[in-house]
């Protein structure tokens, strides 16, 4: 079985090497994902340094599939420790424009098994941006109108 170390050095791959080596890592890191339920609650630095390496590959064509199941999987397992860092999501959120189209059901949905594991009241926001976002989508020329 894997350990810090072991993810940790997941992290450390440079983003200069071979993309299938990255392929490697985006899938291992996903495989994983439940491992870090096991962690200490409040020891988030490792998860963190996980999607902050993951995160950038979803605007590279290449690594985006694996990419977007990585951060998914990772999302959904790992909800409660990533709420308190909702506002990082929020810069995911508003990057989706350069992620591929068949991606960003995925992305949107990490974001949405984040947004659930908010208190109630915190949780308006980032869905009003969400469904904001949308409307844009399904109506660019309303969007301008009202400068949404």
């Amino acid at each position: 079985m894997c350990n810090a170390r072991c993810l940790g050095s997941l992290v450390d791959f440079p983003s200069s090497w071979h993309p299938y080596f990255r392929l490697l890592a985006f899938k291992n890191k996903g495989s994983y994902a439940s491992w870090f339920t096991t962690l200490p609650v409040g020891s988030s630095d490792l998860l963190l340094a996980v999607l902050s390496y993951v995160a950038p590959a979803l605007n590279d064509a290449s690594l985006c599939l694996s990419a977007a199941n990585a951060l998914r999987d990772l999302c959904d397992a790992n909800r409660v420790p990533l709420a308190p860092h909702i506002t990082a999501f929020g810069e995911l959120h508003a990057g989706l424009s350069r992620i591929q189209d068949t991606e960003k059901a995925k992305v949107l949905q990490s974001i949405s098994s984040v947004i659930q594991a908010l208190p109630a009241e915190e949780e308006i926001v980032p869905v009003e941006v969400g469904v904001n976002y949308s409307y844009c989508i399904l109506s660019p020329t309303a969007c301008d109108k009202h400068k949404v």
